[in-house]
């Protein structure tokens, strides 16, 4: 009985998590222009996204991203380098990912490299 109520939480616990991906989608996704919906449905990264949008399709968690910021014409130029295989986006290259470069200007994507 104790096991099988353990089992029971465990699952629960499991079950309750959600990705940071789904999280931002549910909470922001209606608000969002049609394509940058349709962007992130299939899972691409655009010029015009926001962090939060790249974000929701990379799943990786921004503190977790490698990042280069300098100031250019009065505004913050970010890069941040992730690594792009079958399995979605990581922040370390897995071994066999190609790099993806974004570059951020005012905060919105301004190029994405591959």
């Amino acid at each position: 009985m104790k096991r099988a109520i353990i089992s029971i939480l465990a699952l629960t616990v499991l079950c309750s998590c959600t990705s940071m991906a789904t999280r931002i989608k549910q909470e922001n996704y209606a608000y969002w222009p049609a394509h940058i919906q349709q962007a992130v449905d299939n899972g691409m990264i655009i010029p015009g996204m926001n962090k939060l949008q790249v974000l929701a399709v990379t799943d990786v968690p921004e503190v977790l991203v490698q990042k280069r910021t300098q100031f250019i014409e009065d505004k913050i130029l970010e890069t941040w380098i992730l690594y792009k295989s079958i399995g979605g986006y990581f922040y370390a290259n897995p071994g066999f990912a190609k790099i993806v470069i974004i570059n951020f200007r005012g905060g919105i994507v301004d190029g994405v490299s591959f």
